[in-house]
């Protein structure tokens, strides 16, 4: 089986999608898709490389291990096997860091295949409706959509080989359960919830966008705008993404990532300009939050320091500062200002990341 566009980025994919679905595109609409970089050109970043990627610990900050079959965290504890059976329970959330381990490897030159078998894993508990059984709720699908598609779309840019063979089955099971997140009605209560927390229109643009621009297929390109369009629609004036009524520092980041990995793989142009204005807003907004020494401030955030973790532990909300870095970091390459670089070197500075 061929992957739909397997040879080409997103965003010739773009490119060709726009030709293809909507008739009359300007000429500069698509040549100024052609022309935008890719996730994996702008993640492989010196800052970054540094910072993160130098020590896969800190993308795993807070989340445990991984055992040699990809599984991550409380999941790593079931003595599970590479093929373990479709009605063995596990934490589907916890499954998409092996996109981090992945984006990791490729910009520091390494091979992704530790990466690679942690999303495989969690795909290998997909059911044959798309489903990730009864302890899976479109909160795990969601993230966990996002981050195996990022996998794939981060190897076929690579032009990896794993893409070709890894791909050919995995990219169809990311389908199946896009269609069933879309259908289940698990797709309605995400955008529920995005009323509360904004992150939520992003992530779900973020993932459905990373699958369309996988498989060619425009059903899940127009979720994915109608969503981001949703979450724009929330943002205040100062900035703000909000999450419980408010200002958050790690979910106001959280909206900036989500939405400038969306805006990597968006095929609309006049949308685009949107995100970008909305993303530079957002990090002017989490500026604020850094404090001239590079701590992050917990001053006024509404989950941050307050919610409880959804571990058990309780304890509660720490500062995401590798999400932190991430959105300042892309956003700094896709906004043009480097001012954006130079406050996640000093958030790193501070954490003793910057070695």
């Amino acid at each position: 089986m061929r992957i739909p566009f397997a040879d080409a980025s997103p965003w010739v994919f773009s490119a060709a999608f726009l030709a293809l679905s909507f008739p009359g595109t300007p000429p500069c609409v698509a040549a100024d898709v052609a022309a935008a970089p890719t996730l994996l050109e702008i993640a492989s970043d010196p800052i970054l490389e540094r910072a993160l990627y130098a020590d896969p610990t800190r993308l795993l900050s807070g989340v445990g291990q991984v055992n040699e079959f990809g599984a991550v965290a409380e999941n790593a504890g079931s003595g599970g096997s590479s093929h373990p059976a479709e009605t063995s329970p596990m934490n589907l959330e916890a499954q998409r860091w092996g996109a981090d381990l992945v984006q990791a490897s490729l910009a520091m030159r390494k091979d992704p295949t530790a990466g690679l078998n942690v999303t495989l894993y969690g795909l290998s508990h997909e059911r044959s409706d798309g489903s990730f059984g009864p302890e899976n709720d479109f909160q795990h699908v969601s993230f966990f959509l996002e981050g195996a598609a990022r996998t794939f779309l981060l190897l076929r840019q690579a032009k990896s080989p794993l893409f070709e063979t890894s791909g050919k089955n995995a990219i169809p099971k990311l389908e199946l359960a896009a269609e069933r997140f879309i259908q289940s009605g698990d797709l309605k209560k995400q955008e529920e919830k995005g009323l509360l927390f904004t992150h939520r229109f992003y992530l779900a643009a973020a993932a459905l966008g990373e699958v369309a621009a996988l498989t060619g297929n425009p059903a899940f390109a127009d979720q994915a705008m109608r969503l981001a369009r949703k979450g724009l629609a929330q943002a205040k004036a100062d900035g703000t993404n909000p999450e419980k009524g408010g200002f958050d520092l790690n979910y106001n980041a959280a909206s900036a990532l989500f939405a400038e990995r969306y805006y990597l793989v968006c095929p609309d142009h006049e949308l685009r300009l949107n995100l970008k204005n909305m993303i530079r807003a957002s990090l002017r907004r989490e500026q604020k939050a850094v404090l001239p020494n590079g701590d992050l401030s917990l001053s006024g955030s509404t989950r941050a320091g307050v919610d409880a973790k959804h571990d058990g532990s309780g304890q509660v909300k720490g500062k995401d500062t590798k999400g932190i870095l991430q959105a300042f970091v892309l956003g700094a390459s896709i906004e043009q200002v480097p001012e954006f670089g130079e406050l996640a070197k000093k958030i790193a500075e501070f954490r003793g990341w910057w070695k």
